[in-house]
């Protein structure tokens, strides 16, 4: 599979042509910035023609976390090895990295991207899930018709789903998935959820991959199970299961060690 790594805000004709170029050599996706910096945002106009593209070619778009207001966190950045950090950069730059990552979701729902492009697919990575159901729920309660709401006019007739629906749709969630995080998959959406290793970096499950399995997951519904460590992937990248299917024997988990019935976990 493969995913191109393509600079969309800086030319957007030129990325067309990497997305074009990325899908002729086999590759399922590309990933853009999180943060656009000096250049439009993501529900500007100029970044049609890259979601069309996205769509037809059946690429999936990726945000993956990192980016976030590092030099406000740190005083400089890169950080100055003459200064001291600023008392507690780093709490703070862990601490709001997922909302960094979360926000593109933010401009194409209410920019109407999912609107316009109905099959535009588009993955948030190693940003963590836990903040998906809140973050549902405040733009399910911006979209509603409270009275709050009223004075602010007609901002979403353009719309013609709720938030989480486009959410539900369009988006997926790659991620370790703590435990909390599984027992929360209804709200975040089972079929939204896409477990990864996160392999090397020690923040994900890795080197401890399969503890953290067996932490995280033993004890659900089987079928859950099979939906989160394998098949929303498969489905949301277009794989080949039944090729897969002999790598999945050899190294994959086994469903008999973590479903409900395998421990003491409900």
């Amino acid at each position: 599979a493969g995913v191109a790594i393509v600079p969309a805000t800086w030319d957007v004709d030129e990325a067309v042509r990497e997305v074009r170029w990325a899908r002729e050599q086999g590759l399922r996706g590309i990933m853009i910035p999180v943060v656009c910096g000096d250049h439009e945002p993501y529900h500007h106009p100029r970044y049609n023609a890259l979601w069309a593209a996205c769509q037809d070619l059946d690429m999936v778009v990726h945000f993956h976390s990192g980016p976030a207001d590092t030099e406000l966190y740190f005083g400089s950045w890169p950080p100055d090895p003459g200064k001291p950090a600023l008392r507690g950069a780093m709490g703070i730059y862990v601490s709001e990295v997922a909302w960094f990552v979360a926000r593109p979701l933010t401009f194409l729902i209410w920019g109407g991207i999912f609107e316009d492009h109905p099959r535009l697919r588009v993955a948030i990575t190693e940003g963590t899930a836990i903040w998906v159901p809140s973050y549902l729920e405040l733009l399910d309660q911006r979209y509603s018709s409270h009275a709050g709401n009223a004075k602010l006019g007609d901002y979403k007739s353009h719309l013609s789903m709720k938030p989480s629906e486009y959410f539900a749709r369009n988006v997926r969630i790659g991620a370790s998935v703590s435990r909390r995080e599984a027992e929360l998959r209804h709200e975040i959406g089972v079929r939204c959820l896409m477990w990864g290793s996160d392999f090397p970096h020690p923040e994900g499950s890795w080197p401890h991959t399969a503890e953290r399995l067996d932490a995280s997951f033993r004890g659900l519904p089987e079928d859950e199970l099979v939906r989160m460590l394998g098949d929303n992937a498969a489905d949301f990248y277009g794989f080949d299961s039944e090729k897969l299917a002999p790598l999945v024997a050899r190294i994959g988990p086994k469903k008999r060690d973590l479903a409900a019935g395998a421990g003491s976990r409900a």
